[in-house]
């Protein structure tokens, strides 16, 4: 089983949430809180145009591609 301490997920939560952010403002990304790791992808549903809703599906791809790749994705969170 692999595991990861709070204070090592914490950080590295930080270093992707930054990552994401710098892909697009409006898309955020959680962990969920529970005893394996799992972070789910959110967005701010917006009315906009075409061009805008191809960026954001580009950039919404490139997000779910970080997360999917996380390193701690389905350890289990000790303290």
């Amino acid at each position: 089983m692999k595991m990861v301490t709070y204070k090592v997920l914490s950080k590295a939560m930080r270093e992707l949430t930054g990552q994401v952010a710098e892909l697009d403002e409006a898309i955020e990304i959680r962990l969920v809180f529970g005893e394996k790791v799992k972070i789910t992808i959110s967005m701010d549903w917006t009315t906009m145009d075409a061009a805008r809703a191809a960026e954001l599906a580009e950039h919404l791809a490139k997000a779910a591609e970080l997360v999917n790749n996380f390193k701690y994705a389905g350890y289990t969170i000790v303290r």
